[in-house]
């Protein structure tokens, strides 16, 4: 074998090798992109189950942002946008879509005041503050992200589909707040709707499953 032959097989070996180790590379890259895809999902749905009051209460945390920063070394705002993705879409729609648009998308439809959701505005786009449109399926996620920015900024606190909640009704969900905290639930929420015109307002009640029993006596107390 001539010195040439001997260089050629050599190079020709480190090609080999090359490719080789390249091939292993792109099938690494293709089954990790896989799990990506589906692991956010994953973990909103754990995140949705240990948001609830008792479940981080039993694992001896004072918040379910302190069980995020201590157990999962995760910001609450990131454990909250994989929560939003999980209520709001379909394990299927998340995929699509990736975890960073689905989480802006998200964040779009509760920044809206109509009743959007995210198959809805998928096709059939966005209606913007100022009456513009947005197509969320060709939008950016920055874009996304610019228009929930917007229509956040737009809305009025207490004002919601064309009309102005009440003192009176926003007094109501003021005292029930107050009466579920001295009932012992301190991490629930009221939050008071706007209704739609000619209604009163509508109350939003957020606690944990096995809080339903002070909720009914809140609520026995209100009426």
């Amino acid at each position: 074998m001539t010195q040439i032959e001997s260089l050629e097989r050599v190079a020709k070996g480190k090609l080999t090798g090359i490719v080789g180790k390249a091939r292993a590379d792109i099938a690494l890259i293709n089954r990790r992109k896989h799990e990506i895809a589906t692991a956010f999902y994953d973990i909103g749905q754990a995140l949705v189950r240990l948001k609830r009051p008792g479940v981080w209460r039993a694992l001896g945390h004072e918040s379910f942002a302190a069980l995020c920063g201590v157990e999962l070394d995760m910001s609450v705002a990131q454990a909250d946008r994989l929560v939003a993705i999980v209520e709001h879409m379909t394990r299927s729609e998340a995929r699509n879509l990736g975890a960073t648009k689905a989480a802006a998308l998200a964040e779009l439809v509760d920044a809206t005041p109509a009743r959007d959701t995210v198959r809805g505005a998928l096709s059939r786009g966005v209606k913007l503050p100022g009456g513009k449109k947005l197509n969320a399926r060709a939008a950016s996620t920055r874009a996304i992200g610019r228009a929930a920015k917007a229509a956040r900024a737009a809305s009025k606190p207490a004002t919601k589909r064309g009309r102005r909640v009440s003192k009176e009704d926003a007094r109501v969900g003021t005292a029930l707040g107050k009466d579920l905290r001295a009932l012992g639930v301190k991490d629930g929420k009221v939050t008071v709707l706007a209704g739609l015109a000619g209604r009163r307002a509508r109350v939003k009640i957020e606690v944990g499953v096995e809080e339903l029993g002070m909720l009914a006596k809140a609520i026995r107390k209100r009426g």
